[in-house]
């Protein structure tokens, strides 16, 4: 099982990254597979120990450690021994696999190109669903990075400033915002000593263009203060891994 840290509402993140369907191996082209990102698992002590108190053993995590040892190294030793396939009730099979290659179709087994080698693979008897009420499952994939690269008044050229009273728009790749996944905007600037911010929400947007109406928050903000506007989006990805944007600009008046 793929483990992560919980999150807020202890449920565990499951990451995985997504890959296009190969037209080979059927199915439509423009669809993806999902992979479950490898990540940090239990200790066997501590499987054990659940093993011990959910099946109400009469018995100490390391006698079952123990006995589950012996019975599967075991049938591993004796299918590498006599190459009979074993299995362990409905749960585990143990077998030998021959890999490599040989000349022809009907070509001898080869053993300086071929190995007989012992496998192990999970029966119906193990196969679960896992109970999706407790995962928060997050798309992790690379590649789709947010890019804030501009910020300008409307109908001024971009120098690094915005005007008061005039709307306000960020330019960039991948920038679309839906707060309904989450995305938040919001400028903070200093005053007297104090750091202050405002939420933003955009009146107009697409994926390459963000505009915001003119705070009235900022009406009373001296010319020349510096103010900083921050973009936590996910390129428009449901449970994608937000993305933090700052970009700092200075007010002026705009006459």
């Amino acid at each position: 099982m793929i483990i992560a840290e919980n999150d807020k509402n202890n449920r565990t993140v499951i990451e995985f990254d997504t890959v296009r369907v190969n037209s080979r191996m059927g199915g439509e082209t423009n669809r993806h597979w999902l992979k479950a990102r490898p990540s940090g698992m239990k200790s066997d002590k501590a499987v054990f120990q659940e093993a011990v108190e959910a099946c109400s053993l009469n018995v100490k995590p390391k006698a079952a450690a123990y006995l589950f040892d012996a019975v599967l190294s075991t049938a591993v030793a004796k299918v590498a021994e006599d190459g009979v396939p074993r299995r362990i009730g409905d749960l585990i099979k143990v077998y030998p696999v021959i890999k490599g290659t040989v000349e022809g179709p009907y070509s001898p087994y080869n053993p300086e190109t071929c190995a007989c080698l012992v496998a192990i693979s999970m029966l119906g008897g193990l196969e679960k669903n896992v109970k999706t009420e407790n995962i928060r499952f997050v798309n992790r994939r690379p590649g789709l990075v947010v890019a804030f690269e501009k910020l300008m008044s409307v109908g001024l050229s971009y120098d690094g400033t915005i005007a008061k009273a005039k709307q306000i728009r960020a330019v960039g790749t991948n920038i679309q915002y839906d707060a309904a996944i989450g995305d938040s905007a919001a400028v903070e600037w200093t005053e007297d000593g104090e750091t202050k911010s405002i939420p933003l929400v955009p009146a107009e947007q697409d994926d390459t263009c963000l505009t915001f109406d003119w705070p009235a928050a900022l009406d009373e903000v001296p010319a020349d203060t510096e103010l900083t506007f921050v973009f936590r989006t996910r390129a428009g990805i449901p449970d994608a891994a937000v993305q933090v944007n700052k970009m700092t600009v200075k007010l002026v008046t705009g006459e």
